[in-house]
């Protein structure tokens, strides 16, 4: 057979199982017999890659997604007793909520990216956000009004100034009606170690750090204020007693002091 014709059948079978390996690409046994009459195997296409700003649009996208899950968490897991708590957590979720904005519009210039990540990522995001405020909306109907606020906040600090004056009511009612000055050094130095703590915590606290019912803090923290002064005032009165000495019951002084008494005993105690 002339040589020329043995090549023939040669490329003749090359090229059918070429072809056949086209059609069954994972056909062992084509891929065998292609490798034994030297058919070139065929790259696979390789898939176009992704924009590099598909690539951006993906990293934002997860960034976020992450932001806003942390938050969430977070806001979802305190309770809020003060509206300014939930206005405060409102605040944090709105930011999120514009850098959401940001993303969308991003997003809407980059065609590729727009029907997976506007439509699916950034839907799910408002979504979430939405669903949070809602949440929030409810917390703060259960917060306190202003004066459930001042009232909580300023209970304590009523209750010590409270203790000092009943036992300087006790303590004046020793000195000035009964003449006795027994172991008054230290009651009042009990009722001066409530005034100094009241002087370092309690007077220390700051109602500016309230937006919503401050004006009320300010005036419950006033009125202990001037309580506490009350309290210095007779204090002070005391020592003068006790280092003036016990009166007679018969004298002016002894008069004098029983109307004083009167006059600084409040009748809440």
């Amino acid at each position: 057979m002339p040589s020329s014709s043995v090549a023939d059948l040669s490329s003749i079978l090359t090229c059918s199982i070429a072809v056949l390996g086209a059609m069954y690409p994972q056909d062992t046994h084509l891929m065998e017999l292609g490798s034994i009459v030297g058919v070139p195997e065929v790259a696979e296409p390789q898939k176009p890659t992704a924009p590099i700003k598909f690539m951006g649009t993906r990293l934002r996208c997860m960034e976020l997604e992450e932001k806003l899950a942390a938050l969430i968490a977070k806001l979802t897991s305190v309770t809020y007793p003060f509206k300014d708590d939930v206005f405060d957590a409102m605040s944090s979720l709105r930011q999120h909520d514009q850098m959401l904005c940001e993303l969308e519009e991003y997003i809407s210039a980059d065609l590729p990216a727009k029907e997976e990540f506007l439509y699916g990522n950034c839907a799910n995001m408002r979504a979430t956000i939405r669903e949070t405020m809602q949440y929030l909306q409810v917390q703060l109907q259960t917060t306190f009004d202003a004066k459930g606020q001042a009232d909580y906040l300023m209970r304590p600090l009523r209750r010590k100034v409270h203790h000092a004056r009943k036992l300087l009511t006790v303590l004046r009612k020793k000195v000035f009606l009964h003449n006795d000055s027994t172991d008054v050094g230290v009651q009042l130095h009990t009722i001066e170690a409530l005034l100094l703590d009241a002087e370092e915590t309690d007077l220390q606290f700051d109602c500016h750090a309230f937006h919503y019912g401050r004006d009320l803090l300010i005036e419950e923290k006033d009125r202990i204020i001037a309580e506490w002064k009350l309290v210095r005032r007779d204090i002070r009165q005391v020592r003068r007693a006790t280092k003036e000495g016990p009166a007679s019951s018969s004298s002016p002084s002894s008069s004098s002091s029983l109307l004083e008494f009167r006059a600084a005993s409040p009748c809440q105690y």
